[in-house]
């Protein structure tokens, strides 16, 4: 994950290079061309590849968003099943009586109160920009990581 995020300033830093630089290239500096043709042409090519950057800066921006919304449906369909798990272990809970019973509710409780936080850090993924998005996205997934450890020990302790 860390890779990408790398990746994706480095081409960022790259685009805005590019926009600087570009100017300078295609002869657009402090001397004055010489003739008509010649300055259209270059403020053509200058147009032409501020497109080029506007268009390059735009598909890493929806690529980096596909990335933002694939993670979100893979985390959502995790914390789907952990719902399924949860139901089931409700179901468990109604048959058990006396300080057992409140014992599962109890653990019931603090797992539905992690998972709702875990859903609140997932809205906030989707709705912040892409390089905030990177750094909460670890996060997130070491916390369904140990959302869902507690799951199955919740499991195992009450199914025994």
């Amino acid at each position: 994950m860390h890779a990408i995020h790398h990746i994706q300033r480095h081409l960022w830093a790259g685009v805005l290079l590019l926009a600087v630089l570009l100017p300078a290239l295609v002869g657009c500096d402090s001397k004055p061309p010489s003739g008509d043709m010649k300055q259209e042409t270059s403020s053509k090519a200058v147009t032409d590849a501020k497109e080029e950057i506007t268009e390059a800066a735009s598909a890493v921006k929806e690529a980096a968003s596909e990335k933002v919304d694939d993670f979100s449906k893979d985390i959502d369909a995790k914390l789907t099943e952990l719902d399924k798990q949860g139901d089931a272990l409700s179901e468990k809970a109604a048959q058990v009586k006396g300080q057992a019973k409140t014992e599962f509710q109890e653990t019931i409780a603090t797992l539905d109160k992690e998972k709702k936080a875990l859903r609140q850090q997932l809205a906030e993924a989707k709705s912040t920009a892409v390089d905030s998005a990177d750094s909460l996205k670890k996060e997130i997934e070491d916390a369904l990581l140990k959302l869902e450890e507690k799951y199955k020990k919740a499991h195992d302790r009450f199914s025994a």
